[in-house]
């Protein structure tokens, strides 16, 4: 118990210096336009990343269950610095590739250690009730770096465009100092000689508790409905949307990001607090409800400010599905397999983001933006109404 003060505050320097890891989010389509980069290069990039976590996600998820999620999560990040070195003295199509494939390998380490070994160290001071409280504050943290590099962040594009992917170059350096402090409840293996089979061993086991346990796939099913609906509207829609569709300047959108990025940091303070007055089952009814009516209320609004409101309003309800969810999955999964199960959630994320985020691009360059969102609102309707139908057939199993 008394590693918890000392512990715990490395778990929030390390969200927020993760934060700023990412610092050049806002700008990266235009770093790489700079460089003369096509539209359909770009999105190369993201489906190499992508490609990179699918074929790495699972054996990662097992290397975290066996060596520890620590070990797991160190890996990564290394990976992760790698491949932003590629992005800050890059300046050609192949070098960037590299460098998405060396942080899609990076992200694959960390996806499910990451919450697996906050998940582990609170249970093992007997405070795993407050997960979903620390987990929320933490993607505030995360995301509240965002507010920041919202609006700082074309400023300094604007006087050099490295600049920001130097931060996150720099930031990540510090992340990995911060994470070699942290505390792992569960080490690594000692004995390495049969690390094949027992990878192997791991991945069948763990691959058989997702396919025994109709919950933990009805949870996966539900995260891929929204996690591929959120991908395709922040990588693809929202921008271009605001900016081509509606017209809004560059002012009205960097004053519209800053305004919808308070609003999804403040709203994941409560998180905790919702999800136990609501319960399971209403959470995910109100994602259901809400997430469609905030597409159609975009379509239909010409204010940037108050459009701004329900574009803060649908990353929060995102935020609350994650943060909710991964709770959910965790709760459910011994120590011994949850870096590998919840990276198994990922990885049917990235496998199928591969293959429809490329045909729901194509309907918007066939159509139009206002179609790509009318097509989401009404795939998020229908296919989260469908699962809320399911879930109550299964009942408690």
């Amino acid at each position: 118990m008394n590693d918890y003060p000392s512990n715990i505050w490395k778990f929030y320097l390390a969200a927020v210096l993760s934060g700023f890891a990412v610092f050049y989010n806002g700008v990266d389509t235009l770093f790489f336009r700079h460089f003369d980069l096509s539209f359909e290069q770009i999105g190369f990039l993201v489906s190499a990343s992508l490609t990179a976590i699918l074929l790495f996600e699972i054996p990662t998820g097992s290397f975290a269950d066996i060596y520890g999620k620590k070990t797991s999560i160190l890996v990564g990040s290394f990976f992760t610095l790698t491949g932003l070195g590629f992005l800050v003295f890059g300046s050609s199509f192949t070098v960037f590739t590299i460098g998405f494939i060396l942080m899609g390998i990076g992200r694959a380490f960390q996806s499910g250690a990451e919450s697996a070994l906050l998940y582990d160290w609170l249970s093992s001071v007997g405070k795993e009730h407050e997960y979903i409280r620390h987990q929320s504050r933490l993607q505030a943290a995360f995301v509240a770096i965002d507010i920041i590099s919202g609006s700082v962040g074309f400023l300094l594009f604007g006087l050099n465009v490295r600049i920001p992917f130097i931060i996150s170059f720099a930031a990540m350096a510090l992340v990995i100092v911060v994470q070699f402090t942290l505390k792992d409840v569960t080490p690594g293996a000692s004995h390495l000689e049969n690390a094949f089979a027992v990878h192997v061993n791991q991945i069948k086991e763990e691959l058989s508790i997702v396919l025994r346990s109709r919950m933990i796939m009805w949870l996966i099913g539900f995260t891929l409905i929204y996690s591929l609906a959120n991908m395709f509207f922040s990588t693809t829609l929202n921008l271009p949307f605001l900016r081509e569709a509606k017209g809004f300047t560059t002012n009205q959108l960097a004053l519209m990001g800053l305004i919808w990025n308070v609003i999804q940091t403040i709203s994941l303070f409560f998180v905790s607090r919702l999800e136990r007055r609501m319960g399971q089952l209403t959470s995910m009814l109100i994602i259901i409800i809400l997430t469609p009516l905030l597409f159609l209320g975009l379509l239909l609004s010409d204010n940037f400010l108050v459009s701004s409101v329900i574009i803060g309003l649908y990353y929060s309800s995102m935020s609350f599905r994650e943060v909710i969810i991964d709770t959910y999955l965790n709760t459910r999964i011994s120590s011994q397999y949850r870096a590998t199960v919840l990276s198994i959630a990922s990885m049917v994320v990235s496998s199928l983001a591969i293959f429809i985020l490329p045909i729901l691009g194509n309907i918007v360059d066939r159509s139009s933006l206002n179609t790509g969102l009318l097509l989401l609102a009404m795939s998020t309707l229908i296919l989260g109404t469908l699962s809320v139908i399911v879930r109550k057939r299964m009942g408690d199993t």
